[in-house]
């Protein structure tokens, strides 16, 4: 469900500066092998935080590329001198920002970032910075078993204090909420909730509803809670009986769990009478039943005895997926989220753990430099779901994510997703200009005109004038756009004409970090945008790919300057859908002669383990190097469908493949690489 969309864009316009580092790679590249000094961006020289965990931003002084990938050195320090260190980390030279993974304690700190060339030669450090993290002070605490008019009440009156913190006891509250949201924020600043330990469990809300609603926010920092709703916001049911005459099976809601009938009183959108999809989980390991489809829509056919109930798929053929024995878990529908955050910045999410939700657990739009770290979505030992849509689903920002020491398990849809929602096309005025349907494209962004049905990009063209046209945006762009023709949503998974993506606000400068992803129903990471980071994660028994680069029918478009490295893939796709994904996939929706936008990708040092189908297939990208990964197998001895080969190429222009390995002993007597007719420029190394 989308927010609702504030109009204080003076919130997200970064100072030029900023916004030049951060989002175009490669316009300050350095001929020299080793590079000059970055200069600091952000926090200014000086700056007293609020939140304790801060944002770093620098300079970029080299052009990455993905066969000679440089990096940059940061520390954080309590002294001048950077004698007594609190933090030092590396971060490869796609990315030009730095987060802590944990929180700093109140006092003055300093920092500085070096350049390190692909050959480890080191460049000076920038002039240090001095920043200062600010004691709590106007705190007001939340007394045990307090109302939510009493939380909301308490909430208002930090806010206006602002700086302030707002505290919770280390306890259990159990709250009925009494608006849509526990902790609704609207353009709130400076603020800390700090949860200090306690546990929050919903009781009764309305539709939709949300853990915290932000809107138009500056520097939040909400941390140190455990979230969980009473009754959970799912049903499952064991199969009992299947009658294959009569095209439907018996079911029998667990203990604890609520009725069908009783979702709604819950306050849960029903749609289990309706038959929206469900899926089936394994009983045995509570992940998702290897084979089945990804979603098997059903509906309730009768109300039986009990807790007993009469369903059928609404695909006859469906209910051979059943056995008697296997948990139908019908989720409660999305009607809210956990975290929803819109037209916000330097938002920071801290040792929360939710372990029930509707709808997806962290969603945001049009939010920049948004930090989860030390986060948790748990499914609770007698569940099924931690969260019934996905993990994360983040939209438009200018710079993304940074999502690091987190743990998301059995999510009911693709662990996180972040991209850019399509742009409509109204109308083309003149050669170089178009009215759109969206209101925050800016003066210097990067247009992409796509044509979605052949997945071929038409043009790209800077914008350099735009004007508000009602709710739409009139456009000037740098060039002709070419053939392009007005597009719209024309159903639940299509669009005509053509579509228009602002690569400028793609999610850009995404890091995912020393994470787990486990038990999700579809694919970990489904990734877009210029400028990302994925390492040290590890995705296993995911119903989908560990990894996809690709679009969506209505999200966009491509990758350019990523680095995926020494992360751990294993067991992933178990389910079955129509196209059975691989481990790693990079692709369009329509991947036959599709533009080749994916560009300068390093693939390195991944293990790739026991997975059911081919490891890595790459397709329509430019300059790839894939590098010191390994192929391994001890419980899988066969894929689940034929295998060319370990590595799968096509439409690839400027590869680089070597000194990959494979121990799987399914992949015996194939090739390492499969490289097909239309590919260029691929070169292979031992």
């Amino acid at each position: 469900m989308a927010p609702s969309r504030l109009r204080f864009r003076f919130l997200l316009r970064l100072r030029p500066a900023v916004a030049l580092a951060l989002l175009l790679a490669g316009a300050t590249a350095s001929a020299a092998t080793v590079p000059a000094a970055p200069q600091g961006l952000e926090p200014e020289p000086g700056a007293v935080l609020s939140v304790s965990i801060p944002h770093l931003a620098w300079s970029q002084v080299f052009a990455p590329q993905a066969d000679a990938m440089p990096e940059y050195r940061v520390q954080i320090a309590h002294d001048a001198e950077f004698t007594r260190m609190a933090d030092e980390d590396r971060i490869a030279g796609v990315i030009t920002r730095y987060v802590p993974d944990r929180e700093l304690p109140p006092g003055d700190y300093w920092w500085r970032v070096a350049g390190c060339s692909a050959q480890g030669e080191s460049g000076p450090w920038s002039a240090a910075r001095r920043f200062i993290v600010q004691p709590p002070e106007r705190i007001f605490t939340v007394p045990v078993g307090a109302t939510h008019r009493q939380i909301l009440d308490l909430l208002g009156q930090a806010a206006a204090a602002a700086p302030a913190t707002l505290r919770f006891l280390a306890a259990t509250y159990r709250v009925a909420l009494e608006g849509e949201s526990l902790f609704p924020c609207r353009r709130f600043h400076d603020l800390v909730i700090d949860g200090n330990g306690a546990t929050v469990v919903i009781t009764t809300r309305p539709k939709p509803s949300y853990l915290a609603r932000l809107e138009g926010c500056q520097r939040i920092q909400i941390k140190n809670f455990t979230f969980d709703c009473d009754p959970p916001p799912e049903t499952a049911a064991r199969v009992l009986v299947i009658d294959r005459a009569a095209g439907s099976a018996e079911v029998e809601v667990l203990p604890g769990f609520p009725l069908y009938e009783e979702l709604d009183r819950a306050g849960f959108e029903d749609k289990a009478q309706r038959g929206a999809g469900a899926l089936l989980r394994n009983p045995a390991t509570r992940g998702p039943k290897e084979g089945a489809p990804v979603l098997l829509p059903a509906e309730v056919k009768e109300k039986l005895a009990g807790r007993r109930y009469r369903i059928a798929p609404f695909e006859a053929a469906q209910l051979a997926e059943f056995a008697v024995g296997d948990i139908f878990v019908r989720a409660a529908g999305r009607s809210g989220n956990g975290f929803q955050i819109g037209d916000s910045d330097q938002v920071v999410l801290n040792g929360l753990t939710l372990y029930a939700t509707p709808g997806i657990g962290f969603q945001s739009d049009h939010t920049n430099r948004l930090s989860i770290i030390g986060c948790r979505l748990l499914r609770r030992p007698e569940r099924f779901q931690s969260v019934p849509n996905g993990g994360h689903n983040h939209h438009n920002a200018r710079i993304g994510p940074w999502v690091e020491g987190c743990t998301f398990e059995a999510v009911g849809d693709d662990t996180l997703h972040v991209n850019a929602t399509v742009i409509y096309l109204r109308a083309k005025l003149a050669a170089n200009c178009v009215r759109l349907d969206r209101d925050d494209v800016q003066p210097g962004d990067r247009l992409q005109f796509w044509d979605m049905a052949h997945a071929r990009l038409v043009s790209e063209r800077r914008v350099t004038a735009s004007r508000a046209v009602g709710r739409d945006t009139e456009v000037t762009l740098d060039g002709d756009v070419g053939a392009v023709e007005p597009s719209r949503r024309s159903g639940l998974k299509t669009t005509e004409g053509t579509q228009v993506y602002n690569v400028d606000a793609m999610c850009n400068q995404f890091v995912w970090r020393h994470n787990v992803a486990r038990d999700g129903l579809r694919n970990g990471l489904v990734l877009k945008g210029t400028g990302g980071l994925v390492e040290d994660n590890r995705f296993s028994d995911l119903g989908g790919s560990g990894i996809h680069i690709g679009n969506t029918p209505f999200e966009g478009l491509a990758a350019a300057d990523y680095v995926i490295r020494r992360n751990v893939i294993e067991n992933c796709g178990l389910l079955s859908p129509r196209k059975p994904p691989p481990s790693l996939h990079v692709t369009f929706l329509r991947s036959e002669g599709a533009t080749p936008l994916h560009r300068n990708l390093l693939i390195a040092d991944n293990v790739f383990r026991d997975n059911t189908e081919r490891p890595i297939e790459i397709q329509a990208a430019r300059g790839v190097v894939v590098t010191g990964n390994r192929f391994e197998n001890s419980a899988r001895l066969v894929f689940r469908r034929p295998v060319k080969a370990a590595i799968q190429l096509s439409n690839v222009h400027g590869a680089v493949v070597r000194d990959n390995v494979t121990t799987d002993s399914r992949l015996s007597g194939l090739p390492l690489l499969s490289a097909a007719a239309d590919c260029t420029d691929v070169r292979t190394a031992h």
